[in-house]
């Protein structure tokens, strides 16, 4: 068995309060606490990752969640206090965001090293501008990003304030653990060798910054972080041009790390060169379009070059940009709504999927195809099966090559009594995947049904008796088999 271990309370007179500040996160019913056991660690994750967390907490750490997710708080306790044995005291919890920044300000001030996992939006609020000041007053303190069906280029917006990771809801404590134990995980000698290498930099030792680049690029040819401490050193010596050079290799060599582009922007301002700049730019507003600062210094750089109306058209992307970002939380929680009613009203999950989609109607089409899949799924329960049949329609035009659309479409038309349309939809999802039923006895049965239906007793036996491989209790399969096989014999 795993020791349990308690751990020593010393510093605790910061974090003592949270204990009461918690229980309007405990659950309220039986209700609320029958999906939280699922959420365990093993005894593998546990033994693997828990020396790393007992040394965090040993050396004054201490977790701020600034969340209002009950669930994600019963599964972070479930890991932290349940499974390692860690106090409540060392975890505090608010959804206030001003109250955060003051946690954190408190913290840091009496010697305590904070781990934040934040919300990416909370209470109709993006928090991007909070993620900026805990990295711009305290640069050392971790920052785990809670996220939810949020696309990969809106997370560049919070990479590039600062964030050291991201975790997806909903979270196991599973995941929990590791996500603390890899944000906390000692240094690899690279990771070591680029923070000794950025001190230096702050104490304007360039040429030891140089030496240790350059010892960083012979273990690792090419690195690009450390290609930017190299171009950085150089731009120290006042020697332009290699640092010209460093900064550029790094930006050849690094697809998704924004910092070398950073630097060539800030090297090509210096000089006026506001072509250049603009080249810079323009990548940077490709690889993170949601940054409206920056559509807003594109702007400033082409109004510099006399070209008003280019000017504009950036201003009106930036104003735009931050119009969708504020329909984009809205339609977040508009979904967080219809997911919570679609089990005791499906009609207001109907509704509040159709107001989800609303908001986001000009987003990126895979968080829309994900709405609609789900809308044609609650209109399907409602026996609506013509609505569903068109919510999916939207949902292909999005994502024509998903098989799973395919096959919630044939189930509408099954449920309408279109069989013919049901089972061209079957045909569709199985070209698309012919295996796509495998190990999901409940799908092969209904394209067994469908089958049927059709007088297709050959198909429809294929998919029975794969059913029936899987799970030969599921929905009396034998019988339906032996039943058809009867039929089959005397037609």
């Amino acid at each position: 068995m795993t020791v349990r271990r308690r751990r020593n309370t010393k510093n605790l007179y910061v974090v003592k309060s949270a204990n009461q500040k918690l229980q309007q996160f405990e659950p309220k019913s039986q209700t609320e606490t029958k999906s939280i056991y699922v959420l365990r660690t093993n005894e593998e994750i546990v033994n693997k990752y828990c020396s790393i967390i007992y040394n965090f907490v040993d050396t004054n750490g201490v977790f701020l969640l600034v969340t209002d997710d009950k669930l994600f708080y019963q599964s972070f306790k479930t890991a932290i206090s349940y499974e390692l044995g860690i106090e409540l005291d060392f975890i505090r919890v608010t959804s206030d965001l001003d109250k955060a920044k003051h946690f954190i300000d408190f913290y840091k001030e009496n010697g305590l090293k904070p781990l934040i996992f934040l919300e990416y939006s909370l209470r109709n609020q993006f928090t991007a501008p909070v993620l900026k000041y805990f990295k711009e007053h305290h640069p050392d303190v971790h920052v785990i990003v809670l996220c939810k069906n949020v696309p990969r280029k809106r997370l560049f917006q919070f990479h590039e304030e600062g964030a050291d990771s991201y975790l997806a809801k909903p979270a196991s404590a599973n995941e929990i653990v590791k996500k603390i134990a890899f944000i906390l995980r000692p240094h690899s000698e690279i990771e070591a060798m680029l923070d000794d290498g950025r001190a230096c930099l702050r104490d304007n030792r360039f040429e030891e910054a140089a030496a240790i680049a350059n010892e960083i690029l012979h273990k690792r040819p090419g690195h690009p972080p450390g290609l930017v401490l190299l171009g950085d050193a150089f731009k120290g010596m006042a020697k332009r041009e290699l640092a010209l050079r460093a900064y550029t290799n790094a930006e050849k060599g690094a697809k998704m790390y924004l910092d070398p582009l950073k630097r060539l922007v800030a090297f090509h301002e210096e000089d006026s060169n506001r072509n250049e700049m603009l080249k810079y730019l323009k990548k940077l507003d490709h690889l993170s379009p949601h940054n409206c600062n920056r559509k807003i210094h594109i702007a400033e750089v082409h109004m510099g070059m006399g070209n008003a109306e280019a000017a504009e058209e950036y201003l009106d992307q930036a104003l735009e940009s931050a119009q969708k970002e504020a329909f984009s939380i809205v339609s977040e929680m508009a979904l967080d709504i219809a997911e919570k009613a679609k089990n005791w009203s499906p009609d207001l999950a109907i509704k509040y999927y159709r107001k989800s989609l609303q908001y986001i109607k000009d987003s990126p089409g895979n968080t829309r195809m994900d709405i609609f899949n789900r809308l044609g799924i609650a209109l399907r329960k409602e026996g609506m099966w013509t609505e569903a049949v068109e919510a999916y329609s939207e949902a292909e035009k999005l994502a024509p090559r998903d098989e799973n659309i395919q096959y919630n479409k044939a189930v509408a038309y099954y449920e309408g009594g279109e069989h013919k349309q049901a089972y061209s939809n079957v045909q569709k999802a199985l070209r698309l995947n012919p295996e796509f039923f495998v190990d999901k006895p409940d799908i092969g049965f209904q394209i067994g049904a469908i089958c049927q239906e059709l007088d297709k007793p050959k198909e429809a036996l294929k998919f029975y008796k794969a059913v029936q491989a899987m799970n030969p209790t599921f929905r009396n399969v034998g019988m339906v088999i032996k039943k058809l096989e009867r039929t089959a014999q005397n037609g």
